[in-house]
């Protein structure tokens, strides 16, 4: 081959391999520097990383605060549960991981495979999934002798709310899982608090309302893990050396004293047993609520663990809705109770004075329109008091046609109705004090008189809450004092600092109305239980005197089954069909302790006074055995105080 052709094809492969090494000693250049950077520049960093792979933390459970009831007696606290967790980085096959479980446990796979979806989507897999809470201690010995086959696997302890002392549910509310919304807003407002998308936060009651003040802040501590994930002492971690992240304590939450009575709200409870409505008891002097109960009940740790679509329906369907906190929630039309409304502002704008008489037929016609008193054959010529103790309509149709719908509102508003009173627990309502002008705007029709007369005996359009209702009483009790309504007495500190102490609140003197005719209404509200024929006698007590209205609201007609004692036989009727019944009272008559109100919604025969007023009785008749009965361990104590004084 000629010489030129030889260099022509064969010149440029020197300057290939000059190339090549070129690339090779410039890898081998970066490897070097990688290697320099990796182990003596940042050498230490990553000899901490490595070392934290075999730490794990592991969160230490805050309590969350007590709650106690006014004699210190406690009604809502916590104990430990177990759950079940997977860490998933050190699971190689979750399928065969659930599977096994199921099996386990005898529980349904898809179960715990839905749990696990619910949760793994972005989740770290540092993290661990919670698969099942609430694990029976024989479910947790079953987990732990799995334990060294299935690595990811574990029983985690965390401290969560004891209601075996079966605290009233729609008081003290219930703790679920924090929601999407709930969690920015938390995280931005409260950092201290250290919320997780997984933490369960309140979501009614107490428990929402005073979420920040009862959450605790979670600790953390750090352990050493093999490689399979076993815990094990520093001095057999592999290559351990540098010590765990100082713990952080867990700090407890603040505890609630609340103004309810636990004895009394037992009482409460038992005596309303069978029926359904609201009942809520009253300190007349300062507005504290003394007892709660909104029926039917719903038990109070039904979502402590998972919930059946069947049960949750079943709750959401129930006629008489369960779920509702009926006590300031509900609104009802307060029958004959509100007939002291009428009554104060007839004395006040003097259109009837004590001896003011209307004779009652038993019915009352005004225009094409006939009302009836619960009197077929009339009560006949009745004066004021004799109107309220035998509860005549008559009388009060006569007295609302005299003041008129807007006066009738006016004197309404004195005593805060038609309007929230503030209590700022769950959803509170306003209730309805209807107009000519409300009905105008809201229906664009006008007002006709028969209106009047039904607002005159508290039916129509006239909507209250039983929390109202049990605050009118008091303020008549009172001579016009109106006491905001509260629950929380104070909140206390891990240490028994109090930290917020709350005192009562007036929010009206009313004093457009004479204090003489609080009394006078007073006197005849006593007649209602202790006259002869007065209706509301089956709420007398042997301990006190009680002054109180019966109220009985048909919500369809009915058939009377006994004319004398006006009762009204619903047995055969339709739930949503039968009468509610009514009882509000306050004792003693004279400088009252308690008001209340009673409330049995579509009661089996409706007259608030067979079915309301000894319910009441029974709760008044408590009061004062429980009163004396803490008068007489006191004065057991306190010789034996003084003795151990120096």
């Amino acid at each position: 081959m000629p010489l030129s052709n030889y260099t022509k094809h064969h010149a440029p492969l020197p300057t290939r391999f000059v190339w090549v090494g070129v690339g090779f000693m410039v890898l081998w250049l970066v490897l070097v520097l990688r290697l320099w950077q990796l182990q003596i520049l940042r050498g230490g960093y990553y000899t901490e990383l490595a070392e934290n792979n075999h730490l794990r933390s592991v969160d230490i459970p805050a309590p969350r605060g007590k709650i106690y009831d006014r004699h210190g007696a406690l009604m809502l606290g916590n104990r430990p549960f177990y759950d079940l967790v997977l860490v998933p980085q050190y699971a190689t096959d979750i399928p065969r991981t659930l599977a096994k479980l199921a099996e386990i446990l005898h529980i349904p796979e898809s179960l715990l495979q839905k749990q696990y979806a619910a949760q793994s989507k972005g989740h770290p897999k540092f993290m661990p999934i919670v698969l099942k809470k609430n694990l029976s201690l024989h479910e947790v010995s079953l987990v732990q002798t799995m334990n060294s086959l299935l690595p990811s696997i574990s029983v985690q302890t965390d401290v969560r709310r004891d209601y075996s002392l079966s605290p009233p549910p729609h008081l003290v509310g219930y703790l679920s899982p924090i929601k999407s919304q709930e969690f920015q807003q938390y995280t931005r407002d409260y950092p201290q608090l250290l919320y997780r998308r997984n933490d369960l936060v309140g979501h009614y009651g107490l428990e929402q309302r005073w979420e920040q003040v009862l959450r605790g802040r979670r600790g953390k501590m750090w352990i050493h893990v093999d490689a399979l994930g076993q815990r094990v002492e520093r001095k057999q971690a592999h290559n351990s050396q540098l010590p765990p992240p100082p713990p952080r304590t867990a700090i407890s939450g603040n505890h609630l004293t609340l103004t309810i009575d636990k004895e009394l709200q037992r009482v409460t409870e038992q005596a309303f047993l069978g029926k359904n409505g609201a009942v809520v008891v009253i300190n007349a002097r300062s507005g504290e609520i003394l007892a709660m109960v909104s029926s039917p009940l719903y038990p109070a740790d039904l979502y402590q663990s998972h919930i059946s679509q069947r049960l949750w329906q079943s709750f959401l369907n129930h006629p008489m809705h369960p779920l509702l906190d009926k006590t300031s929630g509900a609104e009802f039309q307060p029958g004959s109770t509100y007939k002291v409304i009428l009554a104060l502002a007839g004395l006040q704008e003097a259109i009837i004075d004590e001896n003011s008489t209307v004779h009652c037929r038993g019915s009352w016609t005004i225009g094409n329109r006939t009302f009836h008193c619960h009197k077929k054959e009339g009560h006949g010529l009745v004066n004021l008091h004799q109107a309220i103790a035998q509860s005549c309509n008559v009388y009060f149709y006569e007295l609302g046609k005299a003041l008129g719908a807007e006066k009738i509102a006016q004197y309404s508003k004195y005593f805060h109705l038609g309007q929230r009173l503030g209590l700022a627990l769950n959803t509170e309502k306003a209730g309805l004090i209807p107009t000519p002008a409300w009905k105008k705007q809201t229906l664009s029709q006008p007002w006709y008189a028969g209106e009047t007369a039904l607002s005159a005996i508290g039916q129509g359009s006239v909507l209250l809450t039983p929390l109202q209702l049990a605050s009118l009483y008091g303020t008549i009790s009172q001579g016009g004092k109106l006491w905001k309504p509260y629950v929380v007495q104070k909140v206390v500190d891990r240490f028994g600092e109090i930290l917020h102490q709350k005192q009562p609140q007036l929010l009206r003197n009313i004093t457009t109305i004479d204090p003489r005719h609080f009394i006078t209404i007073q006197k005849s509200l006593q007649g209602v239980v202790h006259s002869s024929l007065g209706t509301g006698r089956a709420a007398r007590v042997l301990e006190t005197t009680v002054a109180g209205k019966t109220g009985s609201v048909q919500v369809a007609y009915l058939q009377r089954s006994s004319d004398e004692e006006a009762l009204y036989s619903q047995m055969d009727t339709a739930l949503d069909k039968r009468e509610h019944a009514l009882f509000a009272a306050f004792s003693p008559a004279k400088n009252a302790e308690i008001a209340l109100a009673v409330i049995s919604q579509h009661d089996h025969y409706g007259g608030g006074g067979s079915q309301a007023a000894p319910v009441a009785k029974k709760i008044i008749s408590a009061y004062y055995r429980l009163k004396h009965d803490r008068a007489q361990r006191l004065a057991t104590l306190s010789p034996q105080v003084e003795e151990q004084q120096p």
